[in-house]
């Protein structure tokens, strides 16, 4: 069976993810996303409603 190019891209991203996180706490994989996604929306201007209910 042959896999899409996209669909191994996806694969190696998310164990490239699973390999940076594997050993954090869940509050340390919170902060991590947050840094992760606030470092998103800097870089492309987007400006998202923060919400304090979790960590």
């Amino acid at each position: 069976m042959k896999v899409d190019k996209s669909l191994k891209e996806v694969w190696e991203w998310k164990e490239k993810v699973y390999e940076e996180i594997k050993g954090l706490s869940t509050k340390e994989k919170i902060v991590s996303f947050r840094k992760s996604s606030d470092d998103f929306c800097k870089k492309y201007d987007i400006k998202l409603k923060k919400s304090s209910s979790v960590a």
